[in-house]
């Protein structure tokens, strides 16, 4: 591209590539991989143990036919939910480990989840902006969402602007 082009518009998979593969799993990740584009967006809860799990819906209604909310199982319950394809609820590390230095990734805070049982909790494995890794965003989070990020800095509220660099 030369200064006089003007940029190219940015490709984003919303859900991963949601019409080739159930959403917000690892197989939608790939496929948007695959297909070239610049980011994928995700939507996140957490889970029962404090995991940040990639999921649209605050429940499994509508993907997995099931009634419990996401808020109510663990990441492991949560990752043995079959949303087709052979495809089940990923972490949202695993979807940061998928796309790092491959894909951006663009992540929606969802609803409450639970308050971390301790200061050990898993959301504090939370994933770090870098050259070599995917930056997390968020452009809408809840009231919960920003009270626990009071509580405990930096543990699943975060925002910058998502890169494939």
């Amino acid at each position: 591209m030369n200064a006089a082009e003007p940029p190219r518009p940015r490709t984003v998979g919303h859900r991963g590539a949601s019409a080739l593969a159930p959403e917000n799993t690892l197989r939608a990740v790939q496929l948007a991989i695959d297909h070239g584009l610049d980011l994928v967006e995700v939507d996140v809860h957490l889970s029962r143990d404090g995991e940040v799990m990639v999921i649209h819906d605050e429940d499994l209604r509508a993907l997995a036919r099931g009634t419990e909310r996401v808020a109510d199982l663990t990441a492991a319950e949560l990752a043995r939910v079959d949303l087709g394809a052979g495809q089940s609820v990923p972490r949202l590390v695993e979807i940061f480990a998928l796309a790092r230095g491959r894909i951006g990734v663009y992540v929606e805070l969802k609803g409450a989840g639970p308050a971390p049982r301790s200061a050990g909790s898993r959301a504090t494995a939370r994933p770090r902006a870098s050259s070599s890794s995917p930056a997390l965003s968020s452009r809408a989070s809840s009231r919960s969402f920003e009270q626990r990020h009071r509580r405990s800095p930096g543990a699943c509220c975060s925002a910058a602007r998502a890169s494939r660099r």
